[in-house]
């Protein structure tokens, strides 16, 4: 994936590089008819609105380890794997407004991206009555305080993902052919992720608590503003039909504020509780990729309609830093290690469908 995108970057940067040499040092294309005019924003005032259909997905953030105990031992554990929770495919929206200068081949615009998903995961297992389990299947959660190996567990997780792009485009170069962008502005972005693990009958120390139950939540919150630069080359083909390549790099400053919380019962009475928030300031990196398909159609000079499809990516690198490091077990139960976690890393991708209207 990371190899993906720096091909992507390197074919931008040239892309880019290639276009100011042609505006600085070639001479001033022909003319373009007015009949053969590409438009990407038409004239004056223009909006657009956009329904997107995209997943997510989140690395380094797990909920628990699954297996078998084998060889009719405790201590040896078969068939072991780590899960987390799978984000599916959901609607989006992508809202802007803009205004263009012709005569000064500029534009100005804001957009809004919103994108919620959220998703849940349910486990169960037969744990016996009395003693460590010596065969059959286990849960061992990894947000535990004490290692449990519960019975049931369900797991919850959310993204909240709001971005605002002020932008300033500036065309390049354009003939009948191709219209070359380069454009700048600011970014804000709210970023807001959430997990939950739940747990009921817990078999703790060799003992099993039916009614004991273990709650943790973790939540990752990013909230930052910063600058971005991107390209785009618009190539049509016939009949109003043409194709749109897009790659847009931020850097947002901004903080994030960080809880994990469990809250565990063990025997009805017994209740232990663990919670912790601190707040980190750091910078976040942004990777905007976009292609789509148009259809264009210009009623007037000063109106016009744009429907397109298209798929895009949005790579958000060291996103989640409140799993850094998360204890497996309590050692008296099993003899595993401490599984150590680096930043887990942000991606959303998928299709968006909509409309650009210029008037």
């Amino acid at each position: 994936m990371n190899r993906l995108y720096y091909i992507f970057a390197s074919l931008f940067l040239s892309t880019t590089v290639m276009a100011l040499k042609v505006r600085t040092k070639s001479p001033s294309p022909p003319p373009i008819p007015a009949s053969q005019e590409l438009y990407s924003e038409g004239i004056g005032v223009f909006g657009h609105c956009e329904v997107l259909y995209w997943t997510s997905q989140s690395t380094d953030l797990p909920i628990c380890i699954v297996g078998d105990v084998g060889g009719g031992s405790s201590s040896s554990l078969v068939n072991q794997s780590i899960l987390s929770i799978p984000l599916g495919w959901t609607a989006g929206f992508d809202v802007g407004l803009g205004f263009d200068v012709p005569t000064c081949d500029w534009s100005i615009s804001a957009d809004w991206t919103r994108f919620h998903n959220s998703a849940t995961r349910n486990l169960s297992t037969t744990l016996p009555s009395g003693g460590t389990p010596t065969s059959g299947r286990f849960i061992m959660p990894i947000w535990s305080q004490i290692g449990n190996l519960p019975s049931r567990l369900k797991g919850y997780q959310y993204l909240h993902f709001d971005t605002i792009d002020l932008m300033l485009k500036i065309k390049c170069y354009k003939t009948s052919s191709t219209d070359l962008k380069i454009f700048g502005g600011v970014k804000l972005a709210s970023i807001n992720q959430k997990l939950t693990v739940n747990t009921q009958g817990l078999l703790y120390s060799g003992v099993l608590f039916p009614s004991g139950y273990e709650n943790s939540e973790m939540l990752n919150r990013f909230k930052g503003v910063g600058l971005e630069i991107g390209g785009s080359a618009i190539f049509p083909i016939r009949w109003g039909i043409g194709i749109d390549f897009e790659s847009i790099f931020a850097l947002l400053a901004g903080a994030y504020h960080l809880n994990y919380n469990d809250q565990l019962n063990v025997s009805g009475s017994s209740n232990l509780s663990n919670e912790q928030s601190w707040v980190e300031k750091s910078i976040a990196l942004a990777i905007d990729i976009r292609g789509q398909l148009f259809w264009e159609k210009r009623f007037s000079k000063y109106r016009k309609i744009k429907l397109f499809v298209g798929f895009d990516t949005s790579y958000w690198p060291d996103q989640i830093l409140v799993t850094h490091t998360a204890r497996l077990t309590d050692s008296s139960i099993y003899s595993l290690s401490n599984l150590t976690l680096g930043n887990g890393n942000l991606s959303l991708y998928g299709y968006r469908f909509g409309a650009n209207f210029g008037f």
